[in-house]
């Protein structure tokens, strides 16, 4: 075989595409997953999943991976980008977020950020101020999101007595 043909056969192999398994290993210094190859149908165990730092995550069953291999030899793979479609969220050109499979968030919008948790709790922010939209906006369990008065109110540096009724 020629060096040229040795050459091509092994940048061909260089990235793959890779679909994941249930076989992910979090225990070790560096999450591992096993992934089948696309193309191939070849089972990979044990490839290593690169991830940036202060990043982490656990995708599912049946996400995407793509593998790149180390001087082409298939038996050195390792992950460097995962996606899982089906979780997928839809963004504007230039904005950003951070999302998980149950549809919790931090989104960088055009207009400022939103955080959405899965319990349909959310807050935006905008140049006009924060607006918290949940059934009740409370503090160490006490309601504050509705008008009340307080008792004890005096004039000067004191703090008021706790809100009436």
């Amino acid at each position: 075989m020629s060096v040229a043909k040795r050459l091509w056969d092994r940048a061909i192999i260089m990235m793959g595409l890779g679909r994941g398994t249930t076989a992910v290993t979090d225990g070790g210094p560096i999450r591992t997953v096993q992934i089948v190859f696309v193309t191939t149908g070849e089972i990979r165990d044990g490839v290593p999943v690169m991830q940036h730092y202060g990043f982490a995550s656990r995708p599912h069953a049946g996400c995407d991976y793509t593998a790149m291999t180390l001087s082409g030899d298939p038996t050195k793979s390792l992950v460097i980008a995962s996606n899982d479609q089906r979780y997928r969220i839809t963004l504007a050109e230039g904005e950003v977020a951070l999302h998980d499979d149950l549809g919790q968030k931090f989104h960088l919008t055009r207009t400022g950020f939103a955080i959405a948790d899965a319990n349909g709790c959310s807050m935006v922010s905008s140049p006009g101020g924060i607006a918290i939209m949940s059934p009740a906006l409370t503090h160490n369990g006490k309601n504050i999101g509705s008008t009340h008065v307080h008792i004890g109110v005096t004039s000067g540096p004191d703090d008021t007595g706790p809100p009436a009724g």
